[in-house]
């Protein structure tokens, strides 16, 4: 006997009776049954059939075709139900652990997150005072922390173990192998000594030269090659082809190439601003004074005073605190943190202008600690 199903149910329970007046087809047994009905079909339906027979009642699973209609034989008078019931509970037992599998890993997500961000920041390598590695943190003398500000920009600051920054060094790369990015080096008394941009292992830019904060030498790199060097102590700029002019000059002639650089482009607009906090100077300094933290390790490092860090940051054309900070000054490792902290932190300025549009601007923070 053959059994059609059609490819959709209509009704709740789907009830059928067939008898052997139908269609006559005599099958063996049972195992003859299913290897029959294995061999006609070629995928699962899915579906659960209960049927009642005189002597017993099985369940079994149907294997059908893609056709519309699914056909398997059947021995004797057999009445086929279709069970929706138990679908609908087992749809919805399995939706209820789908539902809860997800709403685990949108909780479990952050939080992992979190711990690899955490992970990826605080590694720090211990060195003797011959920067050999250092057992513990009792042998060392010097320590360096490699923070991950983004996928191309690592930055390793070496400290002092109890003591200011010794130099800032950046590289693209989680090896520390090409040098890209900021580099500062320090005095011993954490006062900035030298700075400037290496790009992909070769001086870029403009590169300070400090004593005692105040800039005395600024050398300018293409790719690595020399362009010019302001010599502030004599007053002389020097390009690489050996003219000299005094800086004086150069003042004069660089601000009338501006001027006639923004005539060109058809704006006479001289006026030039610094960036500015959007709330105004004390807003500023609300911000940092409700947000600033003493960290317990300063003041358990750090004898009884006030230790003062100066930093340098950059805000750009939108406004934002450029990725681009640096210390002038530095006190103590946990204490530096914290000012870089509240600096990358910042609400948005407005952004300097010059000349009639917006430009970068270098500001300057100085920011004092107190232990009693």
């Amino acid at each position: 006997m053959k059994l059609f199903l059609p490819r959709s149910f209509h009704s709740s329970s789907f009830m059928a009776t067939f008898k052997r007046s139908v269609v006559s087809r005599n099958i063996s047994g049972p195992n003859s049954f299913r290897d029959r009905t294995l061999a006609r079909f070629d995928y699962l339906l899915g579906f659960y059939l209960s049927v009642e027979r005189s002597d017993s009642l099985k369940f079994f699973k149907i294997l059908c075709s893609s056709n519309d209609i699914y056909s398997f034989p059947l021995k004797k008078n057999i009445t086929v139900s279709f069970q929706k019931k138990y679908t609908m509970k087992c749809f919805k037992i399995i939706f209820s652990f789908v539902l809860l599998f997800f709403m685990l890993s949108a909780f479990l997500q952050p939080l992992h997150a979190q711990k690899k961000k955490e992970k990826e920041q605080d590694v720090i390598y211990l060195f003797k005072k011959d920067w050999s590695a250092a057992a513990s943190i009792t042998d060392a003398d010097y320590f360096m922390q490699v923070v991950k500000e983004n996928d191309s920009m690592f930055i390793a600051r070496s400290y002092n173990k109890n003591g200011p920054m010794l130099k800032q060094e950046s590289f693209n790369d989680e090896e520390l192998t090409t040098p890209n990015g900021r580099f500062c080096w320090y005095s011993k008394k954490g006062m900035l000594d030298s700075t400037g941009w290496v790009d992909k292992g070769k001086k870029d830019g403009y590169w300070y030269y400090y004593r005692d904060t105040v800039v005395y030498q600024i050398i300018k790199y293409n790719s690595g090659k020399f362009v010019s060097k302001e010599d502030h102590d004599a007053g002389i700029f020097t390009t690489a082809d050996g003219i000299s002019i005094t800086l004086a000059e150069k003042a004069v002639n660089d601000s009338l190439e501006r001027i006639k650089d923004s005539i060109a482009r058809g704006n006479v607009d001289t006026v030039q601003m610094g960036a500015k906090f959007k709330k105004g100077p004390k807003a500023w300094q609300d911000y940092i004074s409700k947000n600033i933290q003493t960290p317990d390790r300063f003041m358990n490092v750090m004898g009884k005073g006030k230790y003062t860090d100066v930093i340098l940051f950059m805000i750009d054309k939108q406004g934002n605190v450029d990725e681009d900070y640096y210390l002038m000054k530095s006190c103590e490792w946990s204490a530096d943190l914290e000012v870089l902290r509240i600096i990358k932190e910042s609400p948005k300025w407005q952004p300097a202008r010059q000349y009639g549009k917006a430009v970068f601007y270098r500001q300057k923070q100085s920011i004092t600690f107190e232990v009693n």
